[in-house]
């Protein structure tokens, strides 16, 4: 094999394993309001409130890590709405409802279980790895 059929092979299987979108890390001050239904676990007693997002530009993931007994929420594909704003609506794998906002430099969800919300969910405050807030996201 010559060093051009090597080279070729190694930049098409890069290309080929890529994701289609990139991915931008915040960490985001957190707001909740939960039906009670909702308990802290040991471990948020000494937690700061600061919540990671990824966000895929079509779509985004709050990872709880275990935070209130929770796993990871991914928004699936969201879609305009306004001017300014992107949201979806999905079924989770528990049956429940969540709706799923992205406005300029905030996330939000609520969460609904037989037509009564479980909990609100506001992210605010994001900033990047380095530290630098954002504006706009």
């Amino acid at each position: 094999m010559t060093n051009t059929m090597k080279v070729f092979i190694l930049i098409f299987g890069a290309a080929i394993t890529m994701p289609s979108y990139a991915s931008n890390e915040y960490y985001c001050r957190t707001a909740i309001k939960t039906d009670r239904t909702i308990k802290s676990v040991p471990k948020d007693r000494a937690w700061l409130g600061i919540m990671k997002v990824t966000d895929y530009g079509n779509s985004f993931t709050v990872h709880f890590d275990g935070h209130y007994n929770m796993h990871n929420f991914d928004s699936g594909k969201i879609s305009p709405v306004g001017q300014k704003g992107h949201m979806n609506i999905k079924t989770e794998s528990d049956s429940s409802i969540t709706e799923y906002f992205k406005y300029d430099s905030t996330y939000r969800l609520f969460n609904y279980v037989n037509n009564k919300k479980r909990f609100d969910l506001n992210l605010y405050a994001c900033e990047s790895k380095d530290g630098t807030l954002i504006k706009k996201l």
